[in-house]
């Protein structure tokens, strides 16, 4: 039995992994680089969060949290989406640290083998390997 499925070897790879030895050699050549490869942000970040977030460790706030999201984080949410004329809730916002996994996991909810997926593109490589990975046809 082999150790990954099938569907596994369907999963491609961000185009942003495979230039990062370029970048780097580009920049060991003395080369000004600027990165658009990782969605890394080019500036640090601003230092009312970065207090907002030294208080929240040192409250005690280190661990895990609700699954879904803090759930004052999803109140804002759900207001910021009644605003803009969308009916929502707390209870039915989730939070993720990043959109990939979340644009994965709808795929695999809402599609089957043969649907057709919209995607944008230009726009990351990960989301048309998320349709390959679930068998859908990339559109």
């Amino acid at each position: 039995m082999p150790l990954l499925s099938q569907r596994t070897a369907r999963l491609g790879t961000e185009n942003a992994f495979r230039i990062a030895p370029y970048i780097a050699e580009a920049e060991q050549s003395g080369l000004r680089v600027i990165r658009c490869n990782l969605g890394q942000p080019d500036f640090p970040v601003p230092g009312h969060i970065r207090e907002e977030l030294k208080r929240q460790i040192d409250g005690g706030q280190g661990g895990y949290c609700d699954p879904q999201g803090i759930l004052p984080l999803r109140d804002a949410i759900a207001r910021q989406m009644r605003e803009r004329g969308i009916d929502a809730a707390p209870d039915r916002v989730v939070v993720f640290a990043g959109v990939k996994p979340s644009i994965g996991f709808v795929q695999q909810v809402y599609t089957d083998p043969g649907d057709e997926v919209i995607y944008p593109s230009p726009g990351f490589p990960i989301y048309e390997s998320f349709v390959d990975y679930v068998s859908a046809e990339p559109v």
